[in-house]
Parts: C-alpha cells; sequence; structure tokens
C-alpha cells in the first residue's frame, strides 16, 4: 500500500519519522499516532535508507499492540520481506532468543501462586500481593551480573504501592516476603517452570556474561524501535541498551505523561537515563502534539489535568506537551454526582441506552473505566439485574482454559506438583494421597501411576484408588509419546467438560502450530496458547466494555464513563494513608490517560453519600474549570458550586453547613423539601429516599437521607 510521507504525516510527525541516526527520542501524547510513527519510521528505514527488514527490531508491550503494528508495517512492505519483519513484546523476543540458543525446555507459567499459599498461611499477606512485589522487584531490580536480587531496602518503594499501611512494617515484609522469594524461586525450579520476569533475566543474564552471543545479537539488529517507552522498567532498558550497544541506533516513543506501570518497576526517570547514558542532543527529541482522536473539548479538560502535573512538577516548558485536535464539537464532557452508588449505575445504564437508540453508537464502542477491579463488581451486578445492555463473559473462558493447560503442563513436568493440580482438575485425585506427599516427599507420583506395583508404601484399598487415576494419567502420557495431539484435546475435552467455545479455541492454537511449525512440541503449544490469550481478552463482540484504567491503555472508545472519581478511589488510598506527592502524581497521570481513551462523549462520575456516610469527590474534579469545561448535570447544583466541597480539609465545616442528623423513613411518610414542596416517601433505601412530589414540575426525586432540606411534614 502506498504511503506519501509528505502528505499524509503532519510537520510534526514527519520531523520524527525522518530523523537521522543515533537515539532520537519521540514524546508522543495520547492519540497522536505512535503507531503510525513507528511504522513510517520502519518503512522510512527500508525505502530511503535500504535497511533490511530483519536488520531492524521493533518491541512493544502487548500482544495486540504488536499485532497491530505488524500489520501496519506489512501494508507498507513488498509481500517478499514479510517473513523477516521482527516485531515482538519484550517477552516474546526473549521467548524467542531463548529458543534459539538452545534453552528450550521450560514452561511459562503467570499463575505461580500456590507455591506460595502454604508458605503463607500463616500470615496476613495474601499470595497474590506477595507475587505481585516479586514481579515488580525482580523487573526493576534484578542483578543479572550477579544472578541475585539488589539491596533489599529497594522494595520499600514496591511495598508502598501494594500494601496497606498496617502491612508496611518493612522488618515484617523483609521476614516474610524475601521469605517467600525464596520460597517461590525454588518452587519454579523444583518444577521447571519460570515466569515472564524470568524471560527477561535469562536473556540479560546470558547477553551480559557472553560476549561473542552479545555481539552476535547487537550486530544483528542495526535499528532498534521501541513502543511507550515510559513504561520500561530497568531490566527491560538493560536489554535495549545491549541490543543497541553495537550500532547505537534507537528510535524510541512514548509520553512520561502516560507513565502509569511505576507499581511494577516501571522507572520514573528511565528518559533523563537514557539521554544520560547515549548522550543525546535536543534536536534528537521530537514532540507530537495534534492530537487524532478526541474531541478538543475532551483534550481542554485533559489538557488541565496535564497542566496541574506540570504546575506539581515545576516543569520549565510544560505546554509542549499539551495536546491538540482538530475535532471540535458543542459537545462538553459531562460531570454528574449521584446521590448513591445505586444512582450512580441507574444513571450510566440509562445513559448507554440513549447513546446506543438515538446516537447510534455500538456497545462495543462504550466503556466504563474504574479504578481498580474491585469497583467492577456492583456495576456489574446493576448491568445484569437490568438485562438490556450485552456484557462480556470471559471469566469462565479464562479459567477453563487455565485448567485445561494444567492438564498440559504435568504430561512435560511430571512433577508432583503439577500432577496433583491435573488430576484434580480431572476429578481423579485420590486425597489419600495428600497425607502420603506430607509424610514422604520422596513419593514419586509419575512412577506409581505409570507402575503402580511400586507403590509398596500404600495398602491394597488406597492401591484401588490409584487405579482410575492412574488410567487417566497414563493414558495422557501415551497420546503426547505417540504425538496424537488431536485425540489428546478430544479425550481431554471431554474429561473436564469444556465449553465448546473454549475448544474452538484450543484446536484453532494447534493448527496454527501445525500449519507453522511441523516439528512443534507440546511445551511449544502450552507457549502459544499463554501467549495468544491477551488477543482473546479484546472481545470483538458488540459488549459494553468494563475495563480498569491500567487495561484501558492503548485503548480507545466513542463514549467513556469513568466511575467512582470519589476521595479515597481515585487517587486511590486506604484510611489514614498519606499520600506523597510522586503518589499523587501517579494517579493523575493514570485520571489523564482514562481521560484520553474518549472520542466523543466522555462522563464524570462520583457519589455523594455510600453507606450512610457523606463522601467527597475526587480533588481532581477540582482541577478542572467547571464552568468552563464541563457540564454539570447533578442532582445537588449547589454541592459543585461550592469549591468547599472539594476541599478535604474544610470537610467538616461543609457537614455542618448541609447536614443534619439521619432521619428514619418508611414508605408513604409525608415530608416537606424546602426546594420542592411537600411529597410522599415512595420507596427507602439504605441512604436515600425516593419522594413524589405533589408538585408535577419536580416529578419523583431521590435524595439522601440526612440533607438538610428534606423533614418530615408536621400537619
Amino acid at each position: 500500500m502506498a504511503f506519501n510521507i509528505s502528505t499524509q504525516l503532519n510537520k510534526e510527525q514527519r520531523a520524527a519519522v525522518t530523523c537521522g541516526k543515533g537515539v532520537n527520542i519521540v514524546y508522543s501524547g495520547a492519540g497522536t499516532g505512535k503507531t503510525t510513527i513507528i511504522s513510517q519510521r520502519f518503512a522510512y528505514l527500508f525505502n530511503q535508507k535500504r535497511i533490511n527488514p530483519s536488520n531492524i527490531l521493533a518491541l512493544t508491550y502487548t500482544r495486540k499492540a504488536a499485532s497491530e503494528m505488524k500489520q501496519r508495517i506489512l501494508e507498507l512492505l513488498p509481500e517478499k520481506y514479510h517473513k523477516d519483519v521482527n516485531i515482538y513484546t519484550f517477552h516474546s523476543f526473549c521467548s524467542r532468543f531463548l529458543r534459539e540458543e538452545g534453552q528450550k525446555n521450560f514452561v511459562i507459567d503467570d499463575d505461580l501462586s500456590n507455591f506460595l499459599k502454604d508458605f503463607l498461611k500463616e500470615s496476613e499477606l495474601k499470595s497474590q500481593k506477595v507475587l505481585q512485589i516479586i514481579d515488580g522487584f525482580k523487573n526493576a531490580y534484578f542483578d543479572f551480573d550477579t544472578n541475585s536480587l539488589k539491596d533489599d531496602e529497594r522494595l520499600v518503594e514496591l511495598c508502598e504501592f501494594h500494601l496497606d499501611p498496617q502491612e508496611r512494617n518493612f522488618q515484617l515484609f523483609k521476614e516474610t516476603a524475601i521469605a517467600a522469594f525464596v520460597e517461590y524461586e525454588k518452587g519454579k525450579q523444583q518444577n521447571n517452570k519460570i515466569d515472564f520476569a524470568d524471560l527477561l533475566i535469562k536473556t540479560c543474564t546470558l547477553l551480559s556474561k557472553d560476549h561473542k552471543l552479545l555481539r552476535k545479537w547487537s550486530k544483528k539488529f542495526q535499528y532498534i524501535l521501541g513502543d511507550e517507552f515510559q513504561d520500561t522498567n530497568q531490566i527491560q532498558y538493560e536489554l535495549i541498551k545491549m541490543l543497541a550497544s553495537h550500532h547505537q541506533n534507537l528510535f524510541l516513543v512514548g509520553d512520561n505523561n502516560q507513565m502509569i506501570y511505576r507499581w511494577r518497576g516501571a522507572v520514573s526517570d528511565i528518559i533523563d537515563s537514557l539521554k544520560s547514558d547515549f548522550k543525546v542532543r535536543p534536536e534528537n527529541e521530537f514532540y507530537i502534539t495534534q492530537n487524532y482522536r478526541c474531541d478538543q473539548n475532551i483534550l481542554t479538560v485533559a489538557n488541565s489535568i496535564l497542566g496541574t502535573i506540570y504546575a506539581k512538577e515545576n516543569q520549565p516548558d510544560s505546554t509542549k506537551g499539551f495536546l491538540f485536535s482538530a475535532i471540535k464539537s458543542n459537545r462538553l464532557p459531562v460531570y454528574f454526582q449521584a446521590s448513591s452508588v445505586e444512582g450512580q449505575h441507574s444513571w450510566i445504564i440509562n445513559k448507554i441506552k440513549n447513546l446506543h437508540k438515538n446516537h447510534g453508537i455500538q456497545y462495543k464502542d462504550m466503556a466504563i473505566l474504574f479504578r481498580t477491579n474491585r469497583n467492577m463488581d456492583s456495576m456489574t451486578e446493576a448491568l445484569e439485574a437490568d438485562g438490556s445492555i450485552p456484557l462480556k463473559q470471559n471469566k469462565g473462558f479464562f479459567k477453563q482454559l487455565e485448567t485445561f493447560k494444567k492438564v498440559l503442563v504435568a504430561l512435560i513436568t511430571r512433577s508432583n506438583y503439577d500432577i496433583k493440580l491435573a488430576l484434580k482438575s480431572l476429578r481423579v485425585w485420590p486425597n489419600v494421597l495428600n497425607k502420603s506427599l506430607t509424610v514422604n516427599e520422596q513419593v514419586n507420583l509419575d512412577k506409581i501411576l505409570q507402575n503402580l506395583e511400586q507403590a509398596i508404601f500404600l495398602d491394597e484399598h488406597t492401591r484401588g484408588e490409584l487405579t482410575e487415576a492412574a488410567k487417566v494419567f497414563t493414558r495422557l502420557i501415551k497420546f503426547v509419546e505417540e504425538q496424537q495431539f488431536e485425540a489428546l484435546l478430544a479425550f481431554t475435552f471431554e474429561a473436564l467438560n469444556t465449553d465448546q467455545f473454549v475448544c474452538n479455541f484450543i484446536f484453532r492454537t494447534l493448527q496454527k502450530l501445525q500449519t507453522e511449525n511441523k516439528n512443534f512440541t507440546i511445551t511449544d503449544f502450552i507457549n502459544e496458547l499463554r501467549f495468544q490469550q491477551d488477543e482473546l481478552k479484546q472481545s470483538k463482540d458488540n459488549v459494553i466494555n468494563l475495563i480498569t484504567v491500567h487495561s484501558a491503555k492503548g485503548l480507545e472508545f466513542e463514549a467513556v464513563f469513568i466511575y467512582g472519581i470519589n476521595q479515597d478511589n481515585f487517587p486511590l488510598k486506604s484510611k489514614n494513608q498519606i499520600i506523597d506527592l510522586q503518589r499523587e502524581l501517579d494517579e493523575l497521570r493514570l485520571f489523564y490517560v482514562a481521560l484520553t481513551r474518549a472520542k466523543k462523549y466522555l462522563f464524570l462520575l462520583s457519589v455523594y453519600q455510600m453507606s450512610g456516610e457523606i463522601i467527597y469527590p475526587s480533588k481532581f474534579i477540582r482541577f478542572i474549570n467547571k464552568e468552563d469545561r464541563l457540564e454539570i448535570a447533578t442532582i445537588n447544583h449547589k454541592v459543585h458550586q461550592d469549591d468547599e466541597f472539594f476541599d478535604s480539609s474544610k470537610t467538616e465545616d461543609y457537614q455542618k453547613k448541609y447536614l443534619t442528623e439521619n432521619t428514619d423513613f418508611v414508605n408513604g411518610d409525608s415530608v416537606s423539601h424546602r426546594t420542592y414542596g411537600k411529597g410522599v416517601v415512595v420507596e427507602v433505601r439504605e441512604d436515600a429516599v425516593c419522594v413524589a412530589f405533589k408538585n408535577s414540575k419536580y416529578g419523583q426525586r431521590w435524595i439522601v437521607k440526612n440533607h438538610r432540606d428534606l423533614v418530615k411534614a408536621v400537619y
């Protein structure tokens, strides 16, 4: 497909795409065409600089982003060069590297929390939480030169992200989490497993210790293109530096304003490190500010948040990052404060229906964004209760896929741990073996199940219970040894009662491997299943999107609802926690990412009261000029015209000014409201009442119970 750089790129993009050799940094704001810039840079190197595609490496973070980038680049290259294109996620590149360099017998597993569950049984720390800290710590602070963790006091920063205040006793954490790390690594080694962080660590370790290997790979790639560079963690940065060590030609695209992964090891000053390490000159820095996604009114709100970030960081030339758009309308982003959580749900549901029915917006083009997963459940329940808006149903799919993979993994590792998980999934695990494994750690389940005569430590009754398990296990082993993969899948699907949709996905993956590599192994099959899950998570069905803001990074929607913009939720903090400046900046950037997902319609939502308690809007709302940039659609306008409402230091004064003690209402109570007049209570909830007012102008309205303007009528 022909592409004319001079006419189809704007001036800023064109300057970046056609830059010279060396290290070039492109600051590309939200919606400014990062993928276009990288794909055009790739094509420019091929067409104008005569660089073979096999000598260009493009790295990104997700399979979806890599797939989109590859599709764009292939459209710009002659077909005979398509097979030479190198576009990878960091993890898939490292997987390729390790297999090419002879390290083939490993299984990637991203659900290794079982290794920690027993170990942490007596601790208040959750295994998943410790896994998050371990993963971030390995990515940020692992010293591959010594194959060990660096100074463990660097764990403090990750503790701040993942642990509640009562968990943040660092001495306690060192005693628990460091020991858990040792247990975790031991469990992986015993079961021949690696996690995604290990892919990077093993790759960097090999490159740092083998200079011939480093020379081979760094000479191969004359140019390296990197996407979302602001999210790079320390070990990813070390990998990039090593791969670029020979030619030193880097083209890195990113946006500091969207750096939202510091909690998993992304380094806040990574661009400063890059500029220092490679002596980057100002003429090698490019700013891309024309947004092709959002209405200008949405960008005006987003820029106000950027202005706050820049002011808090004391940044010079801060306006360089402000975005502008040629897309202009009279629509303003809307701010709505519901009286309750239920009111927030109802408003969102009604607005979604209206956008779909009256404005023709497909459900798949709308998204409700949440600060955390835990906010999502009640909204999901409300949508399910309404029943008219289609929802994604992916949880069951991924659970079944994980169960299927557990069975396959056991057939490779033959470890007690994996065999136990597999047979439990297949519902043929004899519980008597739990005791046997505890008493005798030398028990080898693989040998027992394939040769029951060796089970001399078990009585006849127990051996009888093993017979069914042995039949199933040996049959599966036979399928693998004889490479009867279709039979293996059919037998396992039947035993697991796998849904047809899941079966179809797994069969398609098998057929893909059979087409691409006739000599593939079952290990390749498992890893391919793991790598393809990201693509399926972005369903193409016409369903409403319920996702966290972190998951929405890189996505765009016609209409976006940002849920629960309340104090202690956005920015996220636990009770009595004090948020320092760096954490507040992280949260502001996350809010900016949420705002810039919307193309046409943007709705900001908070609630007035929850479980009988007043909860205040996030101070982030105050950073937006409400009168000029937001349409206020709220049940209590007075609240929003009073900035004391947004000032947490004046919370007590505000409560005295507007609220009285709780009043008990029942259906049928006669009430009086200072503005709406007389009415009757027609519905009562925990924190609010619905009143039918006699004046038809006001109709039925939900009002919080303890609002001072609402009182029981005395006749």
